[in-house]
């Protein structure tokens, strides 16, 4: 699980995604919702004069909505229009799907949307410490390494998408093995070796073509 200060920035990038989407850059509430992917993440609902009435979370857009959503219908009740709300999704990488409930829970304290219950930050800050029972031992790793590993380690799972472990398994791999990988679903990923003889090749190829190599 991502450390409490990566889940803090995810919070705040979402919160400017959702604040900066206009009413008429949103997705409007089509029949069926096909227009809203499968993706997981969080949502929100928004106004014609550009409020925040909704936030939450979902493990696929489209499939929250089909199932009915009741505070979409209490919004109907109260006499909104299907034609003056609309949606903003917002996709998470696999990475923060464990942390989904916190950073929902952190959006509605920090926007404090009306069809939302209040969270108190004593709520916030407390679900912040929850780590899923599977990354125990992942978290004892993590904290008995340097800072300028932890944070290099989670720049790079930022960067790909990568969850934790993926990460410690990647790096653990190639300094066992330089050609190991070990993730053999994920194709953009090469070993150190393999990298270093490609690098190699190209040297050869530009040297032959007369270019400088250092």
């Amino acid at each position: 699980m991502p450390s409490t200060e990566r889940v803090r920035k995810e919070i705040s990038r979402i919160l400017k995604v959702v604040q900066a989407t206009r009413f008429e850059d949103c997705l409007p509430l089509e029949k069926g919702y096909k227009n809203l992917t499968f993706h997981a993440g969080i949502y929100a609902l928004k106004s014609a004069e550009n409020e925040i009435l909704y936030i939450g979370k979902a493990s696929a857009f489209r499939t929250r909505f089909q199932n009915g959503h009741q505070t979409l219908n209490q919004m109907f009740l109260d006499g909104r229009s299907a034609q003056s709300v609309c949606v903003v999704t917002v996709p998470i990488t696999a990475r923060y799907l464990d942390a989904l409930l916190i950073i929902e829970k952190g959006l509605i304290f920090a926007a404090q949307p009306s069809y939302n219950r209040r969270i108190p930050i004593s709520e916030v800050a407390a679900m912040q410490q929850l780590q899923p029972s599977s990354a125990g031992r992942l978290s004892e790793i993590l904290r008995s390494l340097p800072d300028a590993v932890v944070d290099a380690l989670e720049d790079h799972a930022d960067t790909y998408g990568l969850t934790d472990a993926q990460v410690l398994e990647l790096a653990i791999a190639q300094f066992l093995d330089l050609n190991a990988v070990t993730f053999g679903e994920i194709d953009r990923f090469k070993g150190l070796g393999a990298l270093k003889e490609e690098n190699a090749i190209l040297k050869a190829q530009l040297k032959a073509l007369g270019h400088p190599v250092e």
